[in-house]
């Protein structure tokens, strides 16, 4: 209170009955304070108090004299006004209503005291109070600012989820633009980003009368730089595609897409992996070119063979070449493409790509019957069964694709 100018302190009482404070009010609390930095004091009843509490200008300190009331609800009515209001203070109470509260340390951010308590007494419990108040004031000020500064904040992260939710509708529906008729083909596709944005790309699309072209992309990171790196792959992509429908060639693919992104100037901390193929619907061949990709496999009744292809990862190197792999899909085979979340979401069962995979060719061979939509449903029930699957690390994708036993059916 040093230096401070005297504040005005309120009494309140029921107003039916003489005030219990004499005249000089002040100095009957406050007398063991200077007189020229002794607080004034308002007399108010009840009422009146509850009327002025919400919009008082000045330290909401009070005495609140409860001594005679006998309304335990008229009481709390009172006090919750007052501490809903910021208000602090001491609440002599009658002893029903002191028990009937429960507690004497301030249960409704007031100090409830008996009503033989002092009057000079409950006048030094105010004064601690008014000299706590400067500080209680700022940090009270302090909590206001926090609260609007997270109020700010979640409004933000609200906005941020909408754009978050659009963008990944645009990603899918700019994934399904590039995608086409894939009939001759059977195809499953699974997709589970850990974001709301997915870092992995993918299309499947028919060329010409008799092939069908694959594409799988992973870009390196999660989230929206991941997913706007998938949207230069996607772009690139179907521009190569509609300038050599004729002549695709998935490693002439990767080179195109590889120069696509060295021309965004992404820099070195900007990359992606990618496995791309071209399927012969008439034979069953199939070619497949990567680059820093897991390689794609073929899983049937002949086992389970690799399609190893060597090529660097993309948008590193300015004149990276990369090589094909080849192999035929027999009606009874399925060709799997996937990202490495695929890899991080099994078990670890050894040190080989097909150790690791052990678990997904029992799943697909379980199901060698299913169309591609029935094995996606059980390879997905395989990752649902997998430690950490609520939690997943990476972006997993799979890509599933085979020779229908019945063409004339999938043609229709």
């Amino acid at each position: 209170m040093r230096g401070a100018a005297p504040t005005a302190i309120i009494y309140a009482h029921d107003g039916l009955t003489p005030a219990r404070l004499p005249r000089d009010v002040a100095s009957e609390l406050f007398g063991s304070m200077p007189r020229s930095v002794r607080p004034t004091v308002q007399e108010r009843t009840h009422d009146e108090l509850l009327a002025m509490a919400a919009g008082f200008d000045g330290a909401r300190v009070a005495l609140v004299d409860l001594s005679r009331c006998a309304s335990e609800r008229a009481a709390h009515a009172l006090l919750h006004t007052l501490t809903e209001n910021d208000w602090t203070g001491v609440a002599l109470l009658a002893p029903a209503l002191l028990e009937s509260f429960g507690s004497a340390s301030g249960r409704h951010g007031l100090l409830l005291r008996g009503a033989s308590t002092p009057i000079p007494l409950a006048g030094e419990l105010l004064r601690a109070l008014l000299e706590r108040e400067p500080s209680i004031a700022a940090l009270r000020q302090e909590v206001s600012l926090l609260r609007r500064a997270h109020e700010r904040a979640m409004h933000e992260g609200e906005k941020l989820q909408e754009e978050l939710h659009l963008a990944a509708a645009i990603q899918r529906e700019l994934a399904a633009a590039h995608a086409s008729s894939t009939r001759g083909i059977d195809v499953g596709v699974l997709a589970r980003p850990v974001n709301t944005v997915s870092g992995d790309v993918h299309c499947v699309r028919r060329v010409g009368e008799h092939h069908v072209a694959f594409f799988l992309a992973d870009a390196v990171g999660h989230g929206v730089p991941a997913a706007l790196m998938t949207m230069v792959l996607l772009t690139g992509l179907q521009a190569y595609m509609q300038l050599h429908e004729a002549s695709l060639d998935p490693a002439a693919m990767l080179e195109a897409l590889n120069r696509e992104l060295l021309s965004h100037g992404f820099g070195c901390d900007r990359f992606a992996t990618a496995a791309c193929g071209l399927i012969d619907t008439r034979s069953g061949a199939v070619r497949v070119a990567s680059a820093g990709h897991p390689s794609p496999i073929i899983v049937g009744p002949r086992g389970t063979r690799v399609l190893e292809t060597t090529g660097p990862l993309l948008g590193i190197f300015a004149d990276a070449t990369f090589d094909e792999a080849s192999d035929i899909i027999a009606p009874d085979d399925r060709l799997v493409v996937y990202s490495d979340g695929l890899e991080g979401a099994l078990p670890r069962s050894g040190t080989t790509l097909l150790q690791q995979l052990v678990p997904l060719e029992r799943t697909l061979r379980e199901h060698a019957m299913s169309d591609g939509a029935g094995a996606i449903d059980a390879v997905a029930s395989l990752l649902d069964l997998q430690s950490g699957s609520l939690h997943q690390t990476d972006d997993v994708t799979v890509l599933t694709l085979a020779m229908p036993r019945n063409a004339a059916r999938l043609a229709a």
